[in-house]
């Protein structure tokens, strides 16, 4: 990761007691507990909010306890499990069954919230290095980097690994690496046996016990699934910004390798060093998975910025928080990933 700012010295740990994330919805406005809602629709709208949950898995628990598929819950994004999250659901019927630790809020109906239905995010951050991520801010004007952040590679980059084995068509070897490759001290991939937290390693062992590879990955729900492909564009996407930070050929933009996308000169070299190539991405054996390549800002603001105790401000859609503190305090988190 490179940096508009220089290093400070700060230890920053976001979590639920510390880091609370807001939605903003495609009108603007804020999502709480105070939101209101002037759509229409057949869908049941909540505000939902989660702390200590992953929102697919939240998104999954409550479809199961309500008898319904994962696809009739709609949400506009994944929002940081290690955090206090707002945002909007909306659910074919309503959701008379919620775990015990999540607030649902019915706010009315409207439309049903897809992937992406969202303008942007708050964020309220609060601790001791504050002043520090402020300094940051006045020595950047609020610009950094818009780096993916970590959450998109998953530990030991083993998402890319994936990744780019199903951009290779290695259906089987995807498997096998995503459930066997070694992590960090986890001793026991090497028998298969997974703790019952490991929901996603247990969900697709089950599925391998009875369906050849194929079949497994059609079977999978296909935001999991998309998670590896997407997680091969973000990489490329992170180094190319490393790469043009050093060659001072910053510029507003770039492309998202895809397979409508012509790569340039970055992205080509860094395709040839995976062994891969843009037509990969069309996904012929599973086309549900197809990656047609769009564009992303590179340099991205911290926008609305208030602070007291804490201090507030949003970001556009896809863009991280924890990013932006990280390039406000000149601090290599990503480094030890990438």
């Amino acid at each position: 990761m490179r940096f508009f700012t220089s290093k400070k010295i700060a230890n920053p740990r976001l979590d639920w007691d510390n880091f609370t994330v807001y939605e903003i919805d495609k009108t603007g406005k804020i999502v709480d507990e105070n939101y209101v809602n002037d759509g229409f629709g057949d869908n049941v709208i909540y505000v939902m909010k989660k702390v200590n949950w992953a929102t697919d898995m939240l998104i999954d628990k409550l479809a199961k306890m309500n008898n319904l598929r994962f696809r009739d819950i709609g949400f506009a994004g994944m929002k940081d499990k290690r955090a206090t999250t707002y945002q909007l659901i909306s659910s074919k019927i309503k959701l008379n069954k919620i775990p015990k630790d999540v607030y649902l809020k019915e706010v009315g109906y409207g439309k049903r919230i897809q992937i992406g239905d969202l303008s942007g995010n708050r964020f309220k951050i609060c601790g001791d290095w504050i002043d520090k991520i402020l300094k940051g801010i006045e020595e950047s004007s609020g610009k950094f980097l818009n780096y993916f952040g970590i959450q998109r590679f998953g530990k030991d980059m083993i998402n890319v690994k994936v990744g780019i084995e199903l951009l290779k068509g290695n259906l089987d070897k995807a498997l096998d690496v995503y459930l066997y490759e070694k992590r960090e001290d986890e001793e026991f991939r090497n028998k298969g046996e997974f703790p019952k937290y490991m929901k996603h390693e247990r969900m697709i062992l089950s599925l391998r016990n009875r369906y050849l590879p194929e079949g497994v990955w059609k079977r999978l729900p296909r935001n999991i699934s998309l998670m590896f492909i997407h997680s091969v564009q973000s990489y490329i996407f992170n180094k190319e910004l490393d790469m043009r930070y050093d060659c001072q050929d910053i510029i507003d933009k770039t492309t998202i390798i895809g397979w409508d996308v012509e790569p340039n000169k970055y992205q080509k070299e860094l395709m040839d060093s995976l062994e891969i190539n843009k037509d990969m991405f069309k996904m012929k054996t599973l086309p549900y998975l197809n990656a047609k390549g769009t564009t992303r800002n590179i340099i991205e603001y911290i926008k609305d910025l208030s602070s007291s105790n804490c201090i507030e401000f949003s970001l556009t859609s896809g863009s991280y928080a924890t990013i932006a503190i990280d390039q406000m305090l000149g601090y290599n988190y990503l480094n030890v990933f990438i």
